[in-house]
């Protein structure tokens, strides 16, 4: 049986994009074992993906600390015994790596994602079709409709980048469910709670698992978020999305069928470049006013009121 490594680092966002990568080896090389290599932190994400027979993890703490080169030769020898090793990856390092582990072919991969989005179902029905358990949520969903907001992004754990953070969540958060049809529920982690209190206001940053958070924004009427792990899984979905992208290009790190993309007016965005953006303030994303993303809600309650009065 011919045995394969896949490696990617990096947080749930970058995961969450190799799964349209991973079907397609398992459909090119169908007799073959699957072995994912990432950071122990992010594993969960894709650890039951279908055309993964196991997964190996290091630290990324590590990796990205005065530990590297110990972790560096954890991972070397991770890679040893595989028949092939497929990087996802442009690092030059990692395909080092690759070829002192004494595999066949050291594949490098960039933008295979995007060729290949459309296979997302799969990954949407077999990693979390089947985990999800309403019973294990420590909140109520809220009754429908709502809208789904991601509070925060930008975070992995090689570095942190607020560039890509949208500040106004919060004051269009309060503003939907003042001037709206729809309650609205916030997701994130405990690190990106807003101070933001309403009755139609549901905060679930820091209470929800991953899986979690793949159903409460595909029952979602509509998903708003900045370029994050939560805005990928959300491409995972059927759900309406809307996203906010300042240094971010949305044509490098954002699916193709993305509904609505909101960029910075600033003639200097996006400068993101390999993930870190060039300047280090926050003026691109807070440039962006809340009005043209409300508008899209406030048209999208209107035809839900048009709905039900017929």
């Amino acid at each position: 049986m011919l045995k394969i490594a896949a490696v990617k680092t990096g947080a749930i966002g970058d995961l969450i994009q190799t799964t349209p990568a991973l079907s397609a080896l398992k459909h090119q090389h169908p007799r073959s074992e699957i072995t994912l290599i990432c950071g122990a932190e992010y594993a969960h994400v894709l650890k039951d993906h279908p055309s993964i027979s196991g997964v190996r993890t290091f630290s990324s703490e590590r990796l990205y600390s005065g530990l590297m080169p110990f972790e560096t030769l954890r991972i070397l020898l991770m890679l040893r015994g595989f028949d092939k090793i497929y990087i996802f990856h442009t690092d030059p390092k990692w395909h080092f790596l690759g070829k002192l582990a004494g595999a066949k072919c050291s594949v490098k991969e960039k933008g295979i994602r995007r060729h290949l989005w459309h296979l997302k179902t799969v990954y949407a029905d077999n990693a979390f079709g089947y985990s999800f358990r309403p019973e294990t949520m420590v909140c109520e969903l809220p009754d429908k409709p709502y809208i789904a907001i991601a509070a925060g992004g930008g975070r992995n754990a090689r570095r942190h980048t607020p560039q890509r953070i949208w500040d106004k969540q919060a004051e269009l958060a309060l503003k939907i469910a003042q001037e709206t049809g729809y309650s609205v529920v916030l997701l994130g982690t405990d690190e990106d709670r807003l101070n933001v209190s309403h009755p139609k206001i549901f905060d679930y940053t820091g209470k929800t698992t991953l899986s979690d958070c793949f159903h409460i924004i595909d029952n979602a009427e509509h998903y708003i978020g900045c370029d994050s792990g939560l805005t990928h899984l959300a491409a995972c979905t059927a759900t309406p999305i809307t996203v906010i992208c300042g240094p971010t290009d949305p044509n490098e790190a954002l699916p193709p069928d993305i509904t609505n993309v909101i960029t910075s007016p600033l003639p200097c965005a996006p400068c993101d470049r390999d993930g870190v953006p060039a300047c280090g303030e926050n003026s691109c994303m807070a440039k962006i006013d809340i009005t043209e993303v409300l508008r899209i809600i406030q048209k999208k309650s209107s035809a839900h009121k048009d709905m039900q009065s017929l």
